[in-house]
């Protein structure tokens, strides 16, 4: 993982979050498995404020099962939203849990492909708001918000590369894009991205 000192940009969440946000991050740690967080939380961390009621976290899914992870993070007092949270997982590669002391939700993606892995290998620490965190890059989260695809993702991927636009491999984003346009069968969807990218510019 990459380093970073300090925070980057205007950095600040209400307490709950950064209780729930601290209470993940350590019972991630003690699994041993690679990861990092990316949704709301990492683009508020690469500096651009926005609302965001939960926490969104990734890891590395060939390296642990949900039924190893889930006794894992009781002892964080996170446990699932629903009975059927872990066979769930299987149709939606994402783990949905709720962390009791704040009653913040907590939801954590299981990866498996390459570019997840590599997202997570360049991923960078920074101190949120006095919490120790792992994100994504911009770069990344462009991507992973391109898969997205909501209108709330592409306000982030605007506003991201608005203001991390020249640190980007565009190339390298958009043939990732293309790549999921492709298997959701939405070619417009680099198409509009490629425009984003030269208006930022």
């Amino acid at each position: 993982m990459g380093t970073s000192s300090g925070a980057m940009g205007p950095v600040t969440a209400d307490i709950k979050m950064l209780k729930a946000l601290g209470a993940l991050r350590r019972a991630l740690d003690k699994t041993g498995v690679p990861w990092m967080f990316i949704g709301g939380i990492a683009v508020v961390a690469h500096g651009i404020p926005r609302d965001t009621q939960d926490i969104d976290a990734t890891l590395w899914g060939p390296a642990i099962r949900p039924e190893e992870l889930v006794p894992l993070l009781a002892k964080a007092r996170i446990f699932p939203k629903e009975d059927d949270a872990i066979e769930a997982v299987r149709h939606t590669h994402v783990l949905r849990m709720n962390h009791r002391p704040t009653n913040v939700d907590l939801d954590i993606a299981f990866s498996w492909l390459p570019f997840e892995r590599e997202a997570i290998d360049r991923a960078i620490a920074i101190d949120f708001d006095g919490v120790p965190i792992r994100i994504a890059l911009p770069e990344d989260l462009i991507i992973y918000k391109s898969a997205a695809w909501r209108d709330r993702d592409r306000d982030d991927i605007e506003r991201l590369l608005a203001l991390h636009g020249r640190t980007i491999n565009a190339d390298r984003v958009l043939d990732l894009v293309r790549q999921i346009g492709e298997a959701l069968d939405d070619p417009r969807r680099v198409v509009i991205l490629e425009q984003m990218i030269r208006d930022a510019r």
